[in-house]
């Protein structure tokens, strides 16, 4: 199952308070790369200029992360699955039973994803750095781009494709 559609799941647990509708799956607030975790080696060298012996030691220090969060994000991918056919199910209930544990599972994670871009940031140039958050901002508006026209799962829209 794409990370898309997967991340659009999370879109129940975004909500505010327990009478608010539900944002649709695939809601701009339900978005984000916590599945797929930061910038891979290749986005880094490729968009952002990282080389040499830095390209080296982010490459390690990011296989050695990403195996370390494995376990956590594929609980979060299967939790968000699950959530996402009780939702399509339309059972409401079983929904906001796991709204909690997700919220708390997807924080923990992009906290760990936090510390772990703020420890990259060492790595990097000045003009790297512009870059990079550059490019975050891109990764930023693409995801919220992608869910902006989704309505309630309707045929035709973003997330029931």
């Amino acid at each position: 199952v794409p990370a898309a559609l997967l991340m659009g799941a999370a879109a129940p647990f975004a909500q505010s308070s327990p009478g608010a509708p539900m944002p649709a799956p695939g809601h701009p607030r339900a978005s984000g790369g916590l599945l797929s975790g930061p910038a891979s080696p290749t986005i880094m060298r490729d968009s952002i200029g990282l080389g040499g012996d830095k390209l080296k030691d982010y490459s390690r220090r990011y296989e050695s992360y990403m195996t370390s969060t494995k376990p956590a994000r594929d609980s979060l991918g299967a939790a968000l699955k699950a959530m996402r056919s009780s939702f399509e199910r339309g059972d409401r209930e079983a929904t906001r039973e796991h709204r909690d544990d997700l919220r708390r599972q997807a924080d923990q994670l992009r906290r760990k994803d936090q510390d772990f871009e703020n420890s990259t940031r060492q790595l990097l140039t000045t003009d790297q750095q512009k870059h990079y958050d550059e490019w975050k901002e891109r990764q930023a508006r693409g995801r919220s781009g992608r869910h902006s026209h989704s309505h309630r799962g309707e045929p035709g829209s973003s997330s029931a494709q």
